[in-house]
């Protein structure tokens, strides 16, 4: 374990088992890395909270609500990551790229308007999705309302009654 690191212990036991809880247990440790934020050099100039998308529909992210900058790097080796992905019909995709399970894209690629958001309708009456992105050692939330699809109806007929 590194200096400053640190680590969760859960204690299980059955019910039956309260009263010598220390005898019949199941000790689990969860170890907690804890990354400390030493890379002054990137600086997250815009990242938006909160995007709108209709439902069904689609948007690019654009680059004047995501930019980052570093001071050594291209923003061809600036990469942002899905750590979440959507559980409500939201999902990213990369323009002019397969389809993978691990979603990783370039800060570049924002800037030609190649990363997209795609809403699926689903059953459920859910509004929003959420997806969370690692920056570098950052971790940021892009939260994703989704409005219904406005049905406008227009009659284009004409009826004539001859008398």
């Amino acid at each position: 374990m590194s200096p400053g690191d640190d680590e969760i212990v859960f204690h299980v036991y059955s019910l039956s088992e309260k009263e010598k809880k220390k005898n019949n247990r199941l000790r689990i440790t969860i170890h907690l890395e804890i990354l400390s934020n030493d890379d002054r050099n990137l600086k997250i100039k815009h990242f938006r909270d909160e995007l709108t998308i209709v439902s069904g529909g689609s948007t690019l992210l654009d680059p004047n609500d995501f930019q980052i900058d570093h001071r050594e790097f291209p923003p061809t080796d600036i990469f942002y990551y899905l750590i979440q992905k959507g559980s409500n019909g939201i999902r990213v995709v990369i323009l002019d790229s397969p389809a993978t399970d691990e979603i990783i894209f370039s800060q570049a690629q924002i800037n030609k308007n190649q990363i997209r958001l795609e809403h699926t309708p689903m059953s459920t009456d859910d509004r929003f999705d959420v997806l969370v992105f690692g920056i570098g050692n950052e971790t940021r939330i892009l939260t994703i309302r989704v409005e219904p699809l406005a049905l406008n109806l227009f009659n284009h007929s004409i009826i004539t009654y001859e008398q």
